[in-house]
This record gives C-alpha cells, structure tokens and sequence, in this order.
C-alpha cells in the first residue's frame, strides 16, 4: 500500500496515512453503472524512508454486494462505517518485536508525566498478559462508528451504506480530520 507521511509523533516518528476505494463496473441494462465497493483510511507508524510501517488502525466503509438471498453488507454484521484496530497482529508479526521496541522507547522518552511504577503480578503461575493479548485477533472486530442504538428499531441498525458520492467525500475528510485530532495526543 502506498503511504504519505500525515501526522509527525516526535522523534521522527510519524503517522502515515494509506487511502484505498474500490468501485465495480455493472452493467444495467445498456448503460454502465458504479457501484460503491469499500472505501478506507488506514494509519501506519514508521520513520521515513525506512520500509517497515506497522499498520496500527483503519478507519472503513462498506457498501453493499450482491449475495444469495438480494443485497448484504460486505463483512457481514459488521458495523459500516466502522473502525479497527491492527496495532497487535502488526506488531506481533515476524520482526516486528525490535521495530515495536524502538517506537515505545522514543514514545516514552517523549513523556512529560512521571512513569508508573510496576510491583509486580501477585499471581506468577499465569501466562504474560502480553503474549495472551498479542495471540488474539483483535483486527477481525469491526467497531462500528455510526450506530444510533440509543433509537429504537428499526432505525438503531449498525449498519450503513453511503448514499451518493457525497457521503463518501464528507465521511472521509471528517475522518481525516478527527484522525489528525487523536493522532495529536500520541
């Protein structure tokens, strides 16, 4: 995936910003028509010109696709728009350890509050929680970003398709934007 640097974290650390949109060609009778596939944002950290950019999260969003039985989401019941997060399953890929170790060290150089002090597990028969958390596949949960739950049925789905390219514009330049606020507190 191509990446433009976005966002720098100090220490010449910075965020990257990697954008894809896909689009299927239909015909309709004899005109052509587009159909909105998915569109989405995903940020990497990494240094310049060096290679290795873990993926850290994804911002996506959906739209619908022919199935069996008429139109569904793509990715099933998951919640469109949707965030998730790949910071675990990139950083846990092969080698990943080392690059893992140099960010968190310049991250916590940067600090200006004191650090935590550990004292230690008073249970030493259990697994580290670091190998447990980093063998689960957090980047298969979709964090819907768009959910009225609070309504009641049917208009509290947690599922949306864009309606026009409109949308998809204001979704993703609002997106961009509260992704450079978050990415202001790492």
């Amino acid at each position: 995936m191509f990446v433009v640097p976005i966002k720098d974290l100090g220490g010449s650390l910075f965020a990257w910003l990697g954008y894809r949109e896909e689009w299927l060609l239909e015909k309709a009778g004899k005109t052509k028509v587009f159909l909105f596939r998915p569109s989405g944002a995903t940020i990497h950290f990494g240094y310049e010109g060096v290679e290795p950019k873990p993926q850290m999260f994804r911002a996506e969003w959906a739209g619908l696709v022919k199935a069996d039985k008429g139109w569904d989401y793509q990715a099933g019941d998951a919640g469109h728009p949707h965030w998730q997060f790949d910071a675990l399953e990139s950083l846990a890929a092969e080698g990943a350890a080392d690059e893992a170790a140099l960010m968190a060290n310049l991250i916590r150089a940067e600090q200006t509050e004191p650090t935590v002090r550990e004292f230690g597990s008073a249970v030493s028969n259990i697994p580290e929680v670091t190998t447990v958390v980093s063998s689960r596949a957090i980047a298969a949960v979709h964090f819907a970003s768009a959910a009225p739950w609070w309504r009641t049925s049917p208009g509290d789905a947690h599922a949306h398709h864009p309606e026009n390219v409109q949308q998809i514009s204001r979704w993703l330049s609002r997106t961009l934007s509260y992704i450079d606020d978050q990415l202001a507190r790492v």
